[in-house]
């Protein structure tokens, strides 16, 4: 991320005088100074967008549970930079006592990620909402549901060192794993689910380990690039030997 730090520094010290401007006898807060989200790129942020989406009509959003925004000009900077580089601030009066009465007739629009939430729509009201310390805002949320059934096959699959690749993050998306510097593709979600369960099948045992070496040395599998059943996993069954050995150093 590009930091323009002359901008922060000007947004903080005009964050500084708004945040008078809307309480004369404020305290500086410890959230003051965290750092906005971008919701376009927050860990993990794909594996929320594989699960169907629940649009909710309304629903009483926690300001303190805001931790961002889709917003370029307002994510990647702390609350009180955001406070003092919003547009339109100089545009309105403020006021605690009627800011929920205002609020009623202007847009809002929010994601919703677990327990957090980013700004769809309403930057200027959301960021004066927390200032102000009001505990929520109602307005529409789309809420996003984290698929841990994929996440959890995905760590599994990179703790094996097959290094996937996927063409987008979906539960039809294909899958590109790499086996001794060979590329095999996987067609979706549950054929990775089974070549993993295969994968882990194959064993090396000591008293084998001599007789693996040998012919997965000497075994040439045939050329088969899309893995889509067992009989598929059987012909890269030496590939995963020579893998495994490989990890083991032998």
């Amino acid at each position: 991320m590009n930091i323009d730090y002359e901008q922060w520094a000007y947004c903080e010290n005009e964050g500084l005088k708004n945040l008078k401007i809307l309480d004369s006898k404020f305290e500086l807060k410890k959230w003051h100074f965290e750092i906005t989200e971008n919701e376009e790129a927050f860990t993990d942020r794909a594996f929320w967008h594989i699960l169907p989406s629940k649009y909710h009509e309304s629903e009483k959003v926690p300001l303190k549970n805001i931790v961002g925004t889709s917003h370029p000009d307002y994510h990647g900077k702390m609350w009180l930079a955001v406070l003092g580089c919003l547009k339109r601030f100089d545009n309105y009066t403020w006021s605690k006592n009627t800011f929920m009465e205002k609020n009623k007739s202007l847009t809002l629009s929010y994601s919703k990620y677990g327990d957090k939430y980013f700004i769809g729509q309403g930057n200027h009201r959301t960021t004066i909402g927390k200032f102000f310390e009001i505990d929520y805002l109602e307005a529409p949320v789309t809420e996003y549901f984290f698929d841990k059934e994929f996440f959890d096959l995905y760590t599994t699959v990179k703790k094996l060192d097959l290094f996937p690749e996927l063409n987008y993050y979906g539960r039809d998306s294909t899958w590109m794993i790499t086996l001794n510097s060979q590329r095999f593709y996987l067609t979706n979600f549950t054929t990775v689910v089974s070549f993993v369960h295969y994968f882990k099948s194959v064993k090396i045992t000591y008293k084998s380990l001599l007789k693996n070496k040998i012919i997965a040395h000497f075994t040439r599998n045939k050329e088969i690039y899309h893995l889509r059943n067992k009989d598929d996993f059987n012909l890269v069954y030496y590939e995963i030997i020579k893998h495994k050995l490989r990890k083991l150093n032998l």
